[in-house]
């Protein structure tokens, strides 16, 4: 039976599959190598990996939150990179997870 590799770090799967590996169907593996990875899930998390979830406008300045596409003009928020919304740094989102975070609004990882 052909294996599905995630990617595993600090405790967390690139495409959020609930912990612990234990709970996963048979032939869901782990490593935390990215050359063994071939979960799709996974490989598109590395893929986004550098300012996924946000954008900063020049003109406002602002920065505008991808996953809620809320602009926040506050400075300090465009400094820290923040979402009030969210309630969240866009640095403090592991980079691997920034692209399962973006695509799931309704969950409170990280909220």
């Amino acid at each position: 039976m052909p294996k599905t590799v995630h990617f595993v770090q600090h405790g967390l799967v690139a495409c959020m599959m609930e912990m612990p590996p234990a709970v996963w169907p048979e032939g869901h593996v782990w490593s935390p190598d990215w050359a063994k990875v071939n979960c799709p899930g996974c490989l598109a998390g590395k893929v986004e990996m550098d300012n996924a979830t946000f954008s900063i406008d020049l003109n406002g300045p602002a920065i505008i939150c991808k996953r809620c596409n809320y602009p926040s003009y506050n400075l300090e928020d465009v400094e820290r990179h923040y979402c009030p919304r969210c309630r969240v740094s866009h640095d403090d989102i592991w980079p691997p997870a920034r692209k399962w975070w973006r695509e799931h609004p309704d969950n409170l990882f990280l909220s």
